[in-house]
């Protein structure tokens, strides 16, 4: 492929959807159904809100897994490589479909989910009230995006690298993960109990945190799953027909 074309993008999201709609189907059904159950039970809007939330927080890996699986399963990557679309193309399916319909759908989803257990709540008259606790629940908040994002692009990531055991590959992302944090808190109190940190505090007003110092953590914090996403694009170029 020579060109970019949207038009490729847009048909092969409506076949990669037909081939997997039995998959896709399941994880709504749960994204619904898991928060609606806990919802009626308690008869408690914030309580489904809540497993929204979190539901929404793992599923991204969830949804990294099932936007490859056609190149990775055993029967069906030989007639996925044989679609006529660009690695770039692919990608920004890829993309379009872990940054923009993943979040979309399970935010609809909460909205349902919300909807539906606010006929039982006592505590929720309007649907001014449902999206107000939608959203001091923090279920609308950019951070839970952006880190989603961040999940959602490394077990991408994973699932591009990996060969045939996704197991392994988690377990040694989550191991390295660790090993990580680890480490880095070692390091730092090495340094601290070698007096290399010092105890200095430094004061920052909320009008300067506001304008300044928040604008450029939302910035770099934004930067980490681009780059993974980044990262993916040249993984799926150099391993994409190795599987």
């Amino acid at each position: 492929m020579k060109s970019y074309s949207l038009g490729r993008v847009f048909q092969y999201t409506l076949y990669h959807y037909n081939v997997m709609q039995n998959k896709y189907l399941i994880r709504v059904l749960v994204i619904l159904g898991l928060p609606l159950f806990i919802g009626l039970m308690d008869r408690d809007v914030e309580n489904a809100i809540e497993v929204a939330s979190v539901i929404y927080f793992f599923a991204s890996i969830g949804f990294a897994s099932i936007s490859v699986y056609p190149m990775r399963e055993r029967g069906m990557k030989i007639l996925e490589m044989s679609v006529p679309v660009s690695k770039c193309e692919r990608m920004s399916f890829l993309l379009l479909n872990m940054a923009v319909i993943y979040p979309l759908l399970v935010t609809i989803a909460a909205f349902i989910v919300a909807l539906i257990t606010s006929l039982v709540d006592p505590d929720v008259y309007t649907i001014k009230e449902m999206l107000l606790e939608m959203y001091d629940s923090g279920f609308c908040d950019w951070w839970l995006y952006v880190t989603c994002q961040f999940f959602g692009a490394g077990a991408l990531l994973i699932n591009l690298l990996a060969r045939r055991n996704l197991f392994v590959a988690y377990l040694i992302a989550f191991i390295s993960f660790i090993a990580l944090f680890s480490c880095v808190g070692w390091v730092l109190g090495a340094m601290s109990d070698m007096n290399i940190i010092y105890d200095n505090t430094i004061y920052i007003s909320e009008q300067v945190f506001a304008d300044v110092v928040e604008p450029i953590i939302k910035v770099v914090y934004s930067c980490l799953p681009a780059i993974i996403y980044a990262i993916c694009y040249v993984v799926l170029r150099k391993r994409q027909l190795k599987w």
